[in-house]
Parts: C-alpha cells; structure tokens; sequence
C-alpha cells in the first residue's frame, strides 16, 4: 500500500512538471523517444529486410566468383572478401556499415570491384537506394511521428489559453484604468471614444484580435448588457467584455446565438398569440353588445343617445 502511495505521489509531481514551462522541452523529447518506439522497431525491421536481400544477392554472387579458378584477385584480397562477405550475417553487417560511416562504401566498392560481374553493380545500388530512399523514408516517419506527439493536449492548451487571457486582462485593465481620468473606477462613453481615437490603441487591440470599430454601439450594447443605459460601466465589466470580444465567431458562439434567436421568437410568438385571444375576446364582447343594441327597439336606443 505505501508503495503505491509513493507511485501516487510521483505521478502528481510529475503532473505539476508538466505544467511547468522549464519542463516542457524535456518532457516533449521524453514524449518523442517513448512514442516513436514502435516506429523504431518497424524501421529496424525495414532495414534489415534491404540489408538482408542486398547481402544475399552480394554473397552468392561473390561465391560464384570464388570458386571461378581464374579469378584476378590475390590471397590477400580473397581473404579480406571472405572475412567480409563470408556469410550472409558479415555481408549484412558490412552493408550497414557502409551506409552509416562505420566503414567507407568507396573501399569496399574497390574491393568487390576485383570480382566483377553484376556484384559491384548490386553494391551501388544498395548504397543509392538507402541514402535517397530508405534513409529517407525513416527519417520522414520519425518526423511526422514526432510532429503527432508535440501538439499540445487539452490540459497544456487550456493552461495557454488562461494565462493569456489573464496577460491579456492584466494589460487591458492597467489601459483602461490610465483612460479612467476621474478615477471612478467605471468607464464613460466619452472617455471609451477618445481613447479609441488613438491609432496606437486600435493596433493593440487588433494584434489581441480585439476589433471595435464602432465605439459607441460598443458602448451600447455593453449597457444594454447591464441594463444601465444611462449610468458609466465598471472597468472590470469593460475588460471582461473586450476579452469576450477576442477573434472570430466560433461555431459555438454562432449556435448560442441561434438558439437565443429561437428562444426570443417563441417569446415574441406567445406574446403575439396571448394580444391575439385577447383581441378575439374584445371583438367578441363588442359584437354582442352591437347585436344586443340592434335588437332593441329604435326609441330605446335613441333615449342613451338624448340622454348622452
């Protein structure tokens, strides 16, 4: 039990670090190693697939060279072709090492050169298919493997976002509260218009994704929001507002404002059909009295009149 309270404790460490800025290079490289493992294990494989047909082909070639009586190659060089294409394992092993600097191809092109035959010629294409193709290939894999695991999680993202935004509030209100000249601690529309004058306070504002063009119905529509449409808004209500005002439209916003239309309409269509029964009733109550007035007799309807 006490061990795997430690492990609890290490994991939530481990979650504070990653809320760290200091850490998060290192923990992005972590995330590569671990994440690219099974790539690892494919490219590996791919490798030794090439090496192992290319050696194949090399040695059995070099073979038939070997037992030809009239080769034009000495002892010395038959042994050094032996001590590096001697089986199918040393070829693999003398393939890889021309194609990742253990060794240079040039010198063992030079030595497989002496036999002759199509072996030199597999040789060069060996060492040009891995460094234009497969090497390549790997690379682009790791890259693009990489690239998956450094997009930022939902936790990182989120934690981005709210210390901007807190940046962004912070800078607004230190603005906002120099244009608050009667230190009142709430922002009239007339000190909201001439600081909007200034060109210098626009571009800060659209650099942050905040465009007002109009700062009157700005204004407006921040007290229609307050329902105060005579008094001056609280400063903080006015950052809070810009900050609301940050970037495009989302589809959120856009549905949000969908559903308030839908809900407004059907307020307005209860309201129409409430003066609408209302006003059926009224001419009904009319048309009973005009009928009930009809059917009296002419002196007794005139005698309202000449008494009116």
């Amino acid at each position: 039990f006490m061990r795997s309270l430690r492990l609890f404790k290490l994991a939530k460490i481990l979650r504070v670090f990653r809320s760290i800025r200091f850490f998060s290079e290192l923990r992005l490289m972590f995330d590569c190693v671990l994440g690219s493992l099974v790539s690892l294990i494919w490219c590996l494989a791919m490798v030794f697939f090439i090496a192992y047909v290319f050696a194949l082909l090399i040695v059995q070639g070099l073979a038939a060279e070997l037992r030809d009586p009239d080769g034009a190659y000495s002892a010395e060089s038959e042994a050094e072709l032996l001590r590096e294409f001697g089986s199918v394992g040393l070829g693999m092993l003398s393939l890889l090492k021309s194609t990742t600097g253990g060794r240079d191809w040039g010198t063992v092109l030079d030595l497989l050169a002496l036999c002759g035959g199509f072996v030199p010629v597999a040789f060069v294409v060996y060492i040009v298919f891995f460094a234009l193709a497969a090497w390549n290939i790997v690379t682009s894999l790791f890259v693009e493997r990489a690239l998956k695991i450094a997009q930022p999680d939902v936790e990182t993202l989120a934690l981005e976002q709210n210390m901007q935004d807190i940046v962004d509030a912070d800078e607004l209100t230190s603005i906002f509260a120099e244009m608050d000249t009667d230190k009142s601690g709430t922002i009239s529309m007339a000190e909201l218009q001439s600081v909007m004058k200034h060109p210098k306070f626009r571009s800060y504002l659209r650099v942050r994704g905040i465009d007002i063009q109009d700062a009157r119905f700005f204004y407006r529509m921040m007290q229609s929001v307050v329902r105060d449409t005579d008094g001056d808004i609280d400063l903080r209500f006015v950052v809070s507002a810009c900050l609301r005002m940050k970037g495009v439209a989302t589809s959120m916003d856009l549905h949000a404002l969908t559903f308030e239309s839908k809900l407004l309409n059907k307020k307005h269509k209860h309201h129409i059909d409430g003066i609408g029964r209302r006003l059926s009733v009224i001419e009904d109550r009319l048309t009973a009295l005009l009928e009930e007035r009809l059917r009296q007799p002419p002196n007794e309807r005139a005698g309202p009149a000449l008494a009116a």
